[in-house]
This record gives structure tokens, sequence and C-alpha cells, in this order.
């Protein structure tokens, strides 16, 4: 196992999380997903990952799990109860170096998920097909904010 990812602590999100999850989601979105919306439906979607309403996630019906590295939060999941993959970033300094997946595979066996669902965007959906995520449904667009349905079935669960 390589370095970062033997180093790297997985955990539950909680309340005081808020600001480093916000700066990370914020900072991914602009990067890797705005590019191809309107100015506002980036700005809906940017206000959406506020720090005010990633504590309100923390503290509602969102399972919110972290990767630290060197006491600094690297990648976030978040999964709308019971299932649904909310939010999922990575640093972009530590994209395939693994993260991604060791933060999946902690949730899945801590979650104990039989499936899962996403809404995912254009940039994402080669890694969830990596995932085993499957197409279901079209394009979907609201506000201006475009998505791809998709979905998990794990096996053995």
């Amino acid at each position: 196992m390589n370095t970062l990812l033997s180093k790297s602590i997985v955990r539950r999100g909680v309340k005081g999380d808020a600001a480093q999850i916000s700066d990370l989601i914020t900072l991914s979105i602009d990067e890797f997903v705005c590019f191809e919306y309107t100015n506002s439906a980036r700005q809906l979607l940017l206000d959406s990952v506020s720090k005010d309403n990633i504590a309100k996630n923390l503290a509602g019906e969102f399972d919110y799990w972290v990767a630290e590295y060197h006491n600094k939060i690297i990648a976030v999941l978040a999964i709308k109860l019971p299932s649904h993959v909310f939010h999922y970033f990575v640093d972009k300094v530590y994209h395939r170096k693994g993260i991604a997946k060791l933060l999946w595979q902690s949730c899945l066996k801590r979650l104990q998920l039989d499936s899962a669902t996403v809404y995912s965007s254009r940039y994402a959906i080669p890694f969830y097909q990596s995932l085993g995520f499957e197409f279901d449904g079209e394009q979907l667009e609201e506000n201006g904010v475009i998505c791809f349905p998709m979905k998990l079935l794990i096996k053995g669960a």
C-alpha cells in the first residue's frame, strides 16, 4: 500500500468539518463541473455547498465520510440516507491515487449498502463506471444544472 493510502484516515464527518468540506467541494465543482453551466446554474450549485448548507446536511439525513491526510480533509463522500451518493469529491492533488476508492470501500463496509444511486456530473461518469455504476435514465437538467442518473447494485450485499 502506498504511503498516502496507509497514512490517510477515513472517518465520519462532523459539524466542525463543514468549512473544510465546503471549501473542497466548491473548488472541485468550480473546476470540474461548472464548465458547462450558465452563470446562474453555477451560482445555484455553489450556494448549495456553502458552509452553512453543509453544516445543515451534517446535522440532517446525510452521512458524511471524509479522508484526511496530515489533518487536512482531502476527500469527502456524502450519502443521503438511505443510499444516494450526494457529494463525492477528492482534492485534485490526490486524484488517481486511490483515495476515492479507499473512501468508497470504507463507506460501503460501514453502511452495508446493497445498492446506491447518484446524479453524476459529466466529468465523474468514468469514475462512477469504474465503481460499477450504470446509467439509470437520460441526462437530466434542472435550473441549468446537468446530471446523469446512475445506479449500482452491490454484489454480495
